[in-house]
């Protein structure tokens, strides 16, 4: 699964990941997928995948609903098919913080490899191609109870702790300043004192006598 981009659910945003179409790639896209290539070296266009060991032998072919992100050929020698990426991609939306999915949907498709059968008229004629049989639709969504479950006991909670933490942060700070102002402003007063200590040394002459007469140099 990539992500793809954020979405919103019942008010709870998420993030969505989807399946790209280098799941179903052949060996040219996706090497990973040579074991898909049965009898080996005998790949399947882009974007199906070939299943039939897995279903004793039957010409069972997987692939994205539509033929989504399938070879234009695959898609063009079908009537009907009209792929619409939000409508036929698998995808999960995932709550980014808890990890939880909120919501889910499988989609494939399944199709059978028609070929012509030696000495049958009805299929002279016939060139080889995948006929779509059917297509799954597996989902699932987060109520709307559980939702607002999920948003006041969680999400709000978060918020609150969130507003907590920049408050407490936004309150250290505060005190961090008063304390440096109360010791700045002590280190100035003592500094005030000692100059006017100084001065008062330096002055010889006091203002005041004790006869209470005024002395004038």
């Amino acid at each position: 699964m990539d992500y793809q981009h954020s979405v919103t659910v019942k008010g709870i945003p998420l993030d969505q990941f989807v399946a790209p179409d280098l799941t179903f790639g052949n060996v040219s896209t996706n090497p990973y997928n040579a074991g898909f290539c049965t009898p080996p070296g005998h790949c399947l266009p882009a974007g199906l995948l070939n299943v039939s060991a897995c279903r004793t032998g039957a010409p069972v072919v997987m692939s994205m609903p539509h033929f989504l992100g399938c070879d234009p050929d695959v898609q063009d020698y079908v009537q009907g098919i009209h792929p619409i990426r939000k409508d036929h991609e698998s995808h999960i939306d995932v709550e980014p913080i808890t990890g939880v999915v909120m919501r889910a949907a499988k989609r494939l498709q399944i199709n059978t490899y028609l070929d012509k059968i030696s000495g049958f008229n009805s299929t002279k004629r016939l060139n080889s191609f995948y006929m779509p049989v059917l297509w799954l639709n597996e989902s699932a969504e987060i109520g709307s109870d559980d939702a607002h479950t999920f948003k006041s006991e969680v999400l709000d909670m978060l918020k609150i702790a969130d507003a907590v933490k920049y408050g407490l942060i936004a309150l250290g700070g505060f005190l961090i300043l008063c304390v440096a102002g109360i010791v700045l402003m002590g280190r100035l007063r003592r500094k005030g004192s000692g100059e006017l200590k100084v001065n008062s040394d330096d002055d010889d002459d006091p203002l005041l006598i004790p006869n209470g007469r005024r002395s004038i140099s």
